[in-house]
Protein backbone atom coordinates (compact mmCIF):
# COMPACT_ATOMS: atom_id res chain seq x y z
CA UNK A 1 0.00 0.00 0.00
CA UNK A 2 1.48 3.54 -0.93
CA UNK A 3 1.19 6.66 0.78
CA UNK A 4 -1.62 8.40 -1.77
CA UNK A 5 -3.57 5.43 -0.10
CA UNK A 6 -3.00 5.37 3.40
CA UNK A 7 -3.57 9.03 3.49
CA UNK A 8 -7.13 8.68 1.71
CA UNK A 9 -7.91 6.05 4.12
CA UNK A 10 -7.31 8.42 6.73
CA UNK A 11 -9.45 10.79 5.38
CA UNK A 12 -12.26 8.67 4.98
CA UNK A 13 -11.77 7.48 8.52
CA UNK A 14 -11.84 11.36 9.86
CA UNK A 15 -14.81 12.14 7.69
CA UNK A 16 -16.50 8.65 9.26
CA UNK A 17 -15.34 9.48 12.70
CA UNK A 18 -17.19 12.99 12.88
CA UNK A 19 -19.86 11.90 11.27
CA UNK A 20 -20.93 9.49 14.21
CA UNK A 21 -20.25 12.41 16.26
CA UNK A 22 -22.41 14.64 14.74
CA UNK A 23 -24.96 11.86 14.61
CA UNK A 24 -24.43 10.75 18.35
CA UNK A 25 -24.95 14.76 19.40
CA UNK A 26 -28.53 15.10 17.61
CA UNK A 27 -29.54 12.21 19.12
CA UNK A 28 -29.11 13.72 22.77
CA UNK A 29 -30.00 17.07 21.58
CA UNK A 30 -33.57 16.75 19.63
CA UNK A 31 -34.35 12.89 20.54
CA UNK A 32 -33.02 11.75 24.15
CA UNK A 33 -33.28 14.90 26.11
CA UNK A 34 -36.73 14.95 27.90
CA UNK A 35 -36.11 19.25 28.34
CA UNK A 36 -35.98 20.07 24.83
CA UNK A 37 -38.41 17.54 23.96
CA UNK A 38 -40.56 19.72 26.33
CA UNK A 39 -39.73 23.06 24.76
CA UNK A 40 -40.79 22.06 21.43
CA UNK A 41 -43.75 21.36 22.62
CA UNK A 42 -44.69 24.34 23.94
CA UNK A 43 -43.22 26.30 20.62
CA UNK A 44 -45.76 24.39 19.02
CA UNK A 45 -48.15 25.12 21.15
CA UNK A 46 -47.82 29.00 20.89
CA UNK A 47 -47.41 28.73 17.48
CA UNK A 48 -50.65 26.85 16.98
CA UNK A 49 -52.09 29.65 19.32
CA UNK A 50 -50.68 32.47 16.71
CA UNK A 51 -52.57 30.95 14.06
CA UNK A 52 -55.56 30.19 16.36
CA UNK A 53 -55.37 26.89 16.19
CA UNK A 54 -57.14 25.98 19.58
CA UNK A 55 -57.59 21.98 19.22
CA UNK A 56 -53.70 21.77 18.14
CA UNK A 57 -52.43 23.91 20.90
CA UNK A 58 -54.12 21.67 23.16
CA UNK A 59 -52.85 19.02 22.13
CA UNK A 60 -49.57 20.69 22.21
CA UNK A 61 -49.73 21.48 25.81
CA UNK A 62 -51.14 18.22 26.69
CA UNK A 63 -48.36 16.59 24.68
CA UNK A 64 -45.94 18.41 26.85
CA UNK A 65 -47.34 17.52 30.54
CA UNK A 66 -46.92 14.21 29.38
CA UNK A 67 -43.42 14.84 28.93
CA UNK A 68 -42.59 17.29 32.80
CA UNK A 69 -46.24 17.02 34.72
CA UNK A 70 -44.38 18.85 37.22
CA UNK A 71 -44.25 22.11 35.26
CA UNK A 72 -47.04 24.60 35.70
CA UNK A 73 -46.47 26.33 32.11
CA UNK A 74 -48.55 23.59 29.86
CA UNK A 75 -51.59 23.94 32.55
CA UNK A 76 -51.52 27.60 32.51
CA UNK A 77 -51.50 27.40 29.06
CA UNK A 78 -54.72 25.50 28.83
CA UNK A 79 -56.58 27.29 31.23
CA UNK A 80 -56.00 30.36 29.24
CA UNK A 81 -57.35 28.31 25.62
CA UNK A 82 -59.96 27.29 27.72
CA UNK A 83 -60.87 31.38 28.75
CA UNK A 84 -60.86 32.19 25.08
CA UNK A 85 -63.31 29.29 24.49
CA UNK A 86 -65.77 30.05 27.37
CA UNK A 87 -65.49 26.64 28.66
CA UNK A 88 -65.03 27.03 31.94
CA UNK A 89 -66.08 22.94 32.79
CA UNK A 90 -62.22 22.37 30.89
CA UNK A 91 -60.72 24.86 33.17
CA UNK A 92 -61.79 23.00 36.22
CA UNK A 93 -60.53 19.66 34.48
CA UNK A 94 -57.24 21.57 33.80
CA UNK A 95 -56.88 22.53 37.53
CA UNK A 96 -57.99 18.92 38.92
CA UNK A 97 -55.27 17.65 36.91
CA UNK A 98 -52.91 20.42 38.08
CA UNK A 99 -53.40 19.29 42.05
CA UNK A 100 -52.30 15.81 41.30
CA UNK A 101 -49.12 16.57 39.75
CA UNK A 102 -47.44 20.17 40.72
CA UNK A 103 -46.13 20.79 43.88
CA UNK A 104 -46.95 23.64 46.29
CA UNK A 105 -45.27 26.26 44.42
CA UNK A 106 -46.52 25.05 40.86
CA UNK A 107 -49.87 24.89 41.87
CA UNK A 108 -49.96 28.28 42.86
CA UNK A 109 -48.81 29.82 39.96
CA UNK A 110 -51.88 27.44 38.19
CA UNK A 111 -54.49 28.48 41.18
CA UNK A 112 -53.84 32.25 40.69
CA UNK A 113 -54.58 31.75 36.63
CA UNK A 114 -57.41 29.56 37.20
CA UNK A 115 -58.76 32.05 39.34
CA UNK A 116 -58.31 35.22 37.35
CA UNK A 117 -59.70 33.29 33.63
CA UNK A 118 -63.00 32.41 35.69
CA UNK A 119 -63.14 35.65 37.04
CA UNK A 120 -63.18 37.05 33.11
CA UNK A 121 -65.80 34.54 32.04
CA UNK A 122 -68.21 35.84 35.11
CA UNK A 123 -67.64 39.26 34.32
CA UNK A 124 -68.61 38.65 30.05
CA UNK A 125 -71.73 36.59 31.68
CA UNK A 126 -72.64 39.26 33.94
CA UNK A 127 -72.10 41.73 31.50
CA UNK A 128 -74.53 39.60 28.90
CA UNK A 129 -76.86 39.95 31.94
CA UNK A 130 -76.71 35.94 32.00
CA UNK A 131 -76.43 36.31 36.06
CA UNK A 132 -77.66 32.41 36.46
CA UNK A 133 -74.93 31.09 34.02
CA UNK A 134 -72.28 33.98 36.20
CA UNK A 135 -73.79 31.96 39.60
CA UNK A 136 -72.98 28.32 37.78
CA UNK A 137 -69.67 29.25 37.11
CA UNK A 138 -69.37 30.86 40.33
CA UNK A 139 -70.53 27.93 41.71
CA UNK A 140 -67.87 25.75 40.05
CA UNK A 141 -64.75 28.15 41.02
CA UNK A 142 -65.23 26.34 45.00
CA UNK A 143 -63.06 23.63 43.10
CA UNK A 144 -60.12 25.93 43.01
CA UNK A 145 -60.93 28.76 45.70
CA UNK A 146 -63.73 29.04 48.15
CA UNK A 147 -63.02 32.53 49.31
CA UNK A 148 -62.89 33.37 45.61
CA UNK A 149 -66.13 31.88 44.46
CA UNK A 150 -67.89 33.76 47.54
CA UNK A 151 -66.51 36.76 46.25
CA UNK A 152 -67.55 36.59 42.95
CA UNK A 153 -70.94 35.73 44.09
CA UNK A 154 -71.31 38.32 46.02
CA UNK A 155 -70.54 40.53 43.12
CA UNK A 156 -72.71 38.86 40.50
CA UNK A 157 -75.92 39.08 43.17
CA UNK A 158 -74.78 42.77 43.63
CA UNK A 159 -74.94 43.45 39.69
CA UNK A 160 -78.53 41.19 39.27
CA UNK A 161 -79.90 43.61 42.44
CA UNK A 162 -78.62 46.78 41.17
CA UNK A 163 -80.17 45.55 37.60
CA UNK A 164 -83.33 44.53 39.08
CA UNK A 165 -83.30 48.33 40.86
CA UNK A 166 -82.67 50.18 37.92
CA UNK A 167 -86.16 48.37 36.03
CA UNK A 168 -87.98 49.48 39.67
CA UNK A 169 -86.89 53.00 38.85
CA UNK A 170 -87.78 53.16 35.47
CA UNK A 171 -91.23 51.89 35.69
CA UNK A 172 -92.15 54.15 38.92
CA UNK A 173 -90.57 56.80 36.69
CA UNK A 174 -93.01 55.83 33.90
CA UNK A 175 -95.90 55.14 36.50
CA UNK A 176 -95.46 59.03 37.50
CA UNK A 177 -95.01 60.46 34.05
CA UNK A 178 -98.60 58.85 33.53
CA UNK A 179 -100.34 60.56 36.62
CA UNK A 180 -98.21 64.04 35.69
CA UNK A 181 -100.42 63.59 32.80
CA UNK A 182 -104.10 63.02 34.07
CA UNK A 183 -103.42 59.45 32.52
CA UNK A 184 -103.67 56.21 34.45
CA UNK A 185 -100.81 54.29 33.84
CA UNK A 186 -101.45 50.79 32.49
CA UNK A 187 -101.85 48.06 34.41
CA UNK A 188 -98.70 45.78 34.92
CA UNK A 189 -98.86 42.38 33.62
CA UNK A 190 -99.42 39.25 35.83
CA UNK A 191 -95.69 37.73 36.25
CA UNK A 192 -96.13 34.47 34.93
CA UNK A 193 -94.37 31.87 37.50
CA UNK A 194 -91.18 30.90 36.33
CA UNK A 195 -91.32 27.31 34.86
CA UNK A 196 -89.12 24.70 36.79
CA UNK A 197 -86.92 23.04 34.62
CA UNK A 198 -87.33 19.44 34.29
CA UNK A 199 -83.27 18.19 33.43
CA UNK A 200 -82.95 14.86 30.98
CA UNK A 201 -82.52 11.32 31.77
CA UNK A 202 -79.05 12.35 30.79
CA UNK A 203 -78.78 15.39 32.95
CA UNK A 204 -79.78 13.48 36.02
CA UNK A 205 -77.39 10.39 35.29
CA UNK A 206 -74.50 12.90 35.25
CA UNK A 207 -75.41 14.95 38.27
CA UNK A 208 -76.22 11.46 40.17
CA UNK A 209 -72.55 10.20 39.31
CA UNK A 210 -70.95 13.70 40.09
CA UNK A 211 -72.61 13.76 43.50
CA UNK A 212 -71.53 10.02 44.12
CA UNK A 213 -68.12 10.75 43.17
CA UNK A 214 -68.12 13.72 45.93
CA UNK A 215 -69.34 11.36 48.24
CA UNK A 216 -67.42 8.40 47.75
CA UNK A 217 -64.30 10.93 47.62
CA UNK A 218 -64.88 12.58 50.92
CA UNK A 219 -65.58 8.82 52.35
CA UNK A 220 -62.18 7.88 51.00
CA UNK A 221 -60.86 11.36 52.23
CA UNK A 222 -59.48 12.64 48.84
CA UNK A 223 -59.60 15.47 47.38
CA UNK A 224 -62.91 17.02 45.65
CA UNK A 225 -65.00 20.26 45.10
CA UNK A 226 -66.00 20.28 48.55
CA UNK A 227 -62.58 19.16 50.79
CA UNK A 228 -58.93 19.40 50.24
CA UNK A 229 -57.41 16.87 52.29
CA UNK A 230 -53.74 16.77 53.43
CA UNK A 231 -52.94 12.79 54.23
CA UNK A 232 -50.21 13.42 55.33
CA UNK A 233 -51.33 15.02 58.48
CA UNK A 234 -53.69 12.38 60.97
CA UNK A 235 -54.97 12.60 64.50
CA UNK A 236 -56.95 9.51 66.00
CA UNK A 237 -57.99 8.20 62.31
CA UNK A 238 -58.94 11.83 61.07
CA UNK A 239 -57.00 13.40 58.38
CA UNK A 240 -56.86 17.36 58.06
CA UNK A 241 -59.25 19.15 55.71
CA UNK A 242 -57.13 22.37 54.52
CA UNK A 243 -59.28 24.71 52.75
CA UNK A 244 -62.07 24.39 55.60
CA UNK A 245 -61.91 24.91 58.97
CA UNK A 246 -65.63 24.40 60.46
CA UNK A 247 -68.25 21.57 60.08
CA UNK A 248 -70.86 24.65 59.10
CA UNK A 249 -68.35 25.55 55.93
CA UNK A 250 -68.80 21.89 54.99
CA UNK A 251 -72.74 21.98 55.15
CA UNK A 252 -72.63 24.86 53.50
CA UNK A 253 -70.78 23.76 50.51
CA UNK A 254 -72.49 20.67 50.38
CA UNK A 255 -76.18 22.33 50.27
CA UNK A 256 -74.87 22.80 46.67
CA UNK A 257 -75.45 18.96 45.32
CA UNK A 258 -77.29 17.37 49.05
CA UNK A 259 -80.24 18.33 50.79
CA UNK A 260 -80.36 18.94 54.89
CA UNK A 261 -81.61 15.48 55.30
CA UNK A 262 -79.23 14.02 53.10
CA UNK A 263 -76.82 15.69 54.81
CA UNK A 264 -77.66 15.19 58.30
CA UNK A 265 -78.12 10.78 57.47
CA UNK A 266 -74.71 10.52 55.60
CA UNK A 267 -72.23 12.89 56.24
CA UNK A 268 -73.35 13.38 59.77
CA UNK A 269 -70.20 12.51 62.13
CA UNK A 270 -67.38 12.26 59.48
CA UNK A 271 -66.04 15.36 60.31
CA UNK A 272 -64.58 16.62 63.71
CA UNK A 273 -63.20 20.10 64.95
CA UNK A 274 -60.35 19.94 67.00
CA UNK A 275 -57.20 22.16 67.91
CA UNK A 276 -59.06 25.03 65.58
CA UNK A 277 -58.83 22.68 62.71
CA UNK A 278 -61.05 20.34 60.64
CA UNK A 279 -60.46 16.88 60.43
CA UNK A 280 -62.28 14.10 57.95
CA UNK A 281 -62.44 10.47 59.11
CA UNK A 282 -60.36 8.52 57.07
CA UNK A 283 -61.52 6.11 54.48
CA UNK A 284 -63.18 2.84 54.95
CA UNK A 285 -61.60 0.31 55.38
CA UNK A 286 -62.74 -2.89 53.02
CA UNK A 287 -62.36 -4.52 49.62
CA UNK A 288 -64.70 -3.75 47.24
CA UNK A 289 -66.27 -7.47 45.32
CA UNK A 290 -64.22 -8.25 42.29
CA UNK A 291 -66.47 -7.51 38.70
CA UNK A 292 -68.11 -5.08 37.12
CA UNK A 293 -70.83 -3.00 36.80
CA UNK A 294 -72.80 -1.85 33.73
CA UNK A 295 -75.85 0.73 33.54
CA UNK A 296 -78.17 -1.03 31.18
CA UNK A 297 -81.27 1.04 31.56
CA UNK A 298 -82.73 4.60 33.21
CA UNK A 299 -85.89 4.68 33.95
CA UNK A 300 -88.08 8.15 34.42
CA UNK A 301 -90.47 7.08 37.27
CA UNK A 302 -91.74 11.23 37.88
CA UNK A 303 -90.09 14.16 37.87
CA UNK A 304 -88.14 13.77 41.08
CA UNK A 305 -87.15 10.48 40.63
CA UNK A 306 -84.99 8.01 38.48
CA UNK A 307 -84.79 4.22 38.42
CA UNK A 308 -81.14 3.07 37.31
CA UNK A 309 -80.90 -0.21 36.88
CA UNK A 310 -77.03 -1.88 37.22
CA UNK A 311 -76.01 -5.20 35.45
CA UNK A 312 -72.96 -6.70 37.73
CA UNK A 313 -70.72 -9.74 36.65
CA UNK A 314 -68.79 -11.34 39.66
CA UNK A 315 -66.46 -14.16 39.76
CA UNK A 316 -67.88 -16.71 42.35
CA UNK A 317 -65.31 -17.71 44.78
CA UNK A 318 -67.00 -21.12 44.73
CA UNK A 319 -66.21 -22.64 41.22
CA UNK A 320 -64.82 -19.49 39.71
CA UNK A 321 -67.64 -18.76 37.07
CA UNK A 322 -69.13 -16.15 36.05
CA UNK A 323 -72.49 -14.67 38.37
CA UNK A 324 -74.97 -12.00 36.40
CA UNK A 325 -76.79 -10.36 38.41
CA UNK A 326 -79.17 -7.21 38.73
CA UNK A 327 -80.01 -4.27 40.84
CA UNK A 328 -82.25 -1.31 41.02
CA UNK A 329 -81.20 2.27 42.48
CA UNK A 330 -83.34 4.66 43.35
CA UNK A 331 -82.54 8.18 43.40
CA UNK A 332 -84.63 11.16 44.36
CA UNK A 333 -84.42 14.83 43.73
CA UNK A 334 -85.78 18.13 45.37
CA UNK A 335 -85.94 21.21 43.62
CA UNK A 336 -84.62 24.08 45.96
CA UNK A 337 -83.61 27.62 45.14
CA UNK A 338 -83.50 27.33 41.49
CA UNK A 339 -81.58 23.83 41.72
CA UNK A 340 -82.07 19.95 41.64
CA UNK A 341 -80.33 18.91 45.11
CA UNK A 342 -80.14 15.06 45.49
CA UNK A 343 -81.90 13.84 48.57
CA UNK A 344 -80.32 9.80 48.94
CA UNK A 345 -81.35 6.89 47.83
Amino acid sequence: MNNNEKKIIVVLLSIVAVLVCVLIGVVIVFGGNPSRKFEKKMESARHYLEELNYDQAIAAYEAAIEIDPKNPEPYIGLIEIYSTLGDSDSIISVYDNAVANLDSRGLNSVNEKAISEINVLIDNAVSSGDYEGAKDIAYQMVIVDLDASKKAMDIIIEAEDKYESAEVTETEASETTATQNNAEPEPEPEPEEPAIYQPTDDEMVAQLIKVENIRDRIFGAENCEIIKVNQDVMMDGYFLVTNLSSISEVRNNLRMYYTDNYINTIFSGHFEEANGKLWVIGPWVGTPPEGERKLIEVKRESDTKITLVYQYEVISDYDWTTVVGYSNTDFNFVYSDGKWLFDGV
